[in-house]
């Protein structure tokens, strides 16, 4: 056997190193100046400087900057979804919905972009996806700019104390609005009323309660967030498409992979640049109080006016690449879908159907779609399962997921796409390695359940104190149940100095505030103890166990996107690769993305212990049942992960004798090459090699 055969058997490829035959008219030789197709530029301004840019690398590397900077924004309304709630008086299931008004506008539009994605010109299109993207987070942000409330709902300290004060008396257990109660002026306490309603109005604006205008900062997120899904839908299978129609197949994913390692990226800048905006108070002022306190709210907004401008400035190199960086065939033309008005309709739905009459097709969408499910409701409220479970700010939180489990994520995405290119990896391969990863992760997720902290214990919820009260020389231990009379529903917790968590500054009985930390607390378990604002960080030392099983199981799982991508697009024919693409991404929209986070907003919901009301106003929860919230946390993860690798081994079975595999370069590298028969035969013995006995 000849050295090219031998080569080209290696590659499980026999004719990868074919040139293909252009189209060409007449005598006269084809070339890229004689096609603007293959030109950079616009129009008649297309100078052979810029020619130099129309290759694939060039391109891959200026989308990625783009991709990028859309993939941040796509992911940073996910690390301030604590801080919106706490804004807006938001519960999960309403931040739930606004994540998934992003996959909302997606299915609206996904198969019929995809359907047209070689009837477009797809670098213009990527472009108009990318500034789109940038419009729908400059719009999240208005939610900022026309809140009436923005100065004075979130600290009230301007209308009754002067600013500069670092010392203030407050009453003893008057701090049930999380504001200071007025004084009489001899120092004496006011008497203790109930908070003031006006036809159902509260006047307290507590953070964390619904006002009149919550309503219209949901609209405004939730159209952004539909802009951006609707600019989403031609992402994913344009760039596969592009890539794979003016790349070898061979290399179709390296490309990939470093498309979607880098763009993966974006949750990590997002989570860490989301933990850092949450460091600056909203309004973008030095406030009198600290991060821990349950009054903080970070400058959420500011993420969404940066990212917005950077993706609409990246967007527009993209708009001078050409149209296509490989010479005009006629497969082209035939892959193209043909006709216009109802025509084309009717051939889009055809290639549905085809594609429904695909076993191995339909068990590979259906298993990724669930594990997509699990992977939005994980990702959306990670942030606040790590505030909850170990009592962390929400900068922390944000920052530790950035540099730990996104991170894993983006390597594994990275090592599957080369793993998969450099050992040229056949697609019933491909399947096994990953039904492989993805039990290996299921099984990690699994014992996260075993690495959480147990429910705090919070005087006046649900741990008893009885002090001896001796600063009063009154000897009177009832003084605190009795004297006190705390709001039951002004949970405002703190930590004192004898480290023990209070349900309020109230019930630890303080009666001053100083330098953000409440002193002469009569009611702790020493004498005139001190407490600040936040729950006591907890000692159960499980944090790093945590994120070491979450950085290797999210290294895990996503080092099966590659494979698993290959094993789809082989899968099926090359004239319904681009809309097996779309339909894929509709579906995993549909049954994992969209239904994801709203699904674990209901369960997070149904363990609050403490909601945020006031005068009959819903709000957010301010304190969990941390232990049956990682039940529900991961025993949702471990049963739809189970349930996937049971259908990812559906789609190895049906696979496993399967001849017809996408993996030829171009039909008419047979056709026009002069031992086209021979290859042809060589191509069959390579897809049989390719099979499992």
């Amino acid at each position: 056997m000849d050295k090219s055969r031998e080569g080209d058997q290696k590659n499980n490829n026999p004719y990868s190193n074919v040139e293909l035959k252009p189209m060409a008219t007449g005598d006269t030789e084809y070339s890229a100046m004689d096609d603007p197709d293959m030109q950079c530029g616009i129009g008649g301004c297309r100078p052979k400087c810029l020619q130099f840019f129309a290759k694939m690398p060039v391109f891959i590397g200026v989308y990625c900057f783009s991709g990028l900077s859309t993939s941040v924004l796509a992911m940073f309304v996910t690390s301030q979804i604590t801080t919106l709630e706490r804004h807006f008086g938001l519960n999960s299931s309403q931040s739930g919905f606004l994540m998934s008004c992003n996959d909302i506008g997606f299915l609206t539009m996904t198969l019929f972009v995809t359907y047209s994605a070689r009837r477009v010109h797809i670098p213009r299109a990527l472009c108009l996806s990318a500034a789109v993207y940038g419009l729908g987070g400059l719009v999240c942000a208005l939610a900022y700019v026309f809140d009436p409330y923005k100065t004075d709902r979130l600290y009230q300290t301007n209308a009754q104390t002067d600013n500069t004060s670092t010392d203030r008396q407050v009453t003893l257990c008057g701090y049930e609005e999380l504001s200071i109660i007025p004084y009489n002026e001899n120092g004496s306490t006011v008497s203790k009323t109930s908070p003031d309603c006006n036809g159902g109005q509260s006047i307290s604006l507590r953070p964390g309660v619904s006002t009149d205008y919550t309503f219209w900062a949901v609209t405004f997120i939730a159209i952004g967030m539909l802009l951006q899904g609707i600019a989403k839908s031609p992402r994913y299978p344009y760039i596969a498409t592009f890539v794979d129609d003016n790349v070898k197949k061979t290399k179709t994913a390296m490309y990939l992979g470093i498309v979607m390692g880098i763009g993966i990226f974006g949750p990590a800048i997002a989570f860490v640049s989301g933990g850092l905006f949450n460091t600056i108070y909203v309004t973008l002022q030095d406030v009198p109080i600290g991060i821990r306190d349950s009054r903080w709210i970070g400058a959420w907004w500011l993420g969404f006016v940066i990212y917005g401008v950077i993706g609409i400035v990246l967007a527009i190199p993209l708009f001078f690449f050409p149209r296509r960086m490989k010479p005009k065939t006629k497969l082209d033309e035939d892959l193209k879908p043909s006709g216009t008005g109802m025509k084309h309709y009717r051939g889009m739905a055809k290639a549905i159907l085809r594609l429904f009459k695909n076993p191995i097709y339909v068990c590979v969408v259906s298993a990724g779609s669930l594990s997509l499910m699990v992977i939005s409701g994980t990702i959306a409220y990670s942030p606040k399962y790590l505030e909850t479970q170990y009592t962390l700010p929400t900068w922390k939180a944000n920052v530790l997921l950035g540099v730990i489990q996104v991170s894993g994520a983006s390597i594994g995405t990275v090592v599957g796409g080369l793993l998969t290119s450099k050992l040229k990896l056949c697609p019933v391969t491909c399947i096994k390695l990953v039904i492989g990863l993805k039990t290996v992760a299921v099984l990690l997720s699994g014992t996260l359940y075993f690495v959480g902290c147990p429910n705090p214990n919070i005087v006046g919820y649900n741990f008893k104190l009885n002090p001896q009260i001796n600063s009063t020389g009154t000897g009177n231990d009832t003084l605190c149940e009795k004297t006190c009379d705390c709001l039951s529903d002004s949970y405002f917790p703190v930590c004192g100095s004898d480290n023990r968590n209070y349900y309020s500054p109230c019930v630890a009985g303080c009666t001053r505030e100083q330098n953000q930390t409440f002193v002469n607390c009569l009611c702790t378990s020493s004498q005139n103890s001190t407490v600040e604002a936040g729950l006591c960080e907890p000692d159960c030392g499980m944090l790093i166990p945590y994120l070491v099983l979450s950085f290797a199981g999210a290294l895990i799982e996503t080092m099966t996107i590659m494979p698993g991508l290959i094993f789809q697009i082989r899968s099926v024919s090359e004239k319904d690769k681009a809309f097996a693409m779309g339909m894929s991404s509709f579906f995993n929209t549909l049954i994992g993305w969209l239904p994801g986070p709203v699904i674990m907003g209901r369960l997070i919901d149904t363990v609050c212990e403490v909601w945020n009301t006031s005068c009959d106003r819903d709000g957010s929860c301010a304190l969990y049942d941390i232990v049956n919230f990682r039940f529900r946390f991961i025993i949702f993860r471990f049963s739809m992960g189970v349930l996937a690798i049971l259908i990812f081994s559906l789609a190895y079975f049906k696979s496993r004798n399967k001849t017809d595999w996408s993996t030829e370069e171009r039909t008419e590298m047979i056709l026009n090459h002069p031992e086209g028969e021979k290859l042809m035969t060589e191509s069959k013995q390579a897809r049989r090699e390719c099979i499992d006995p």
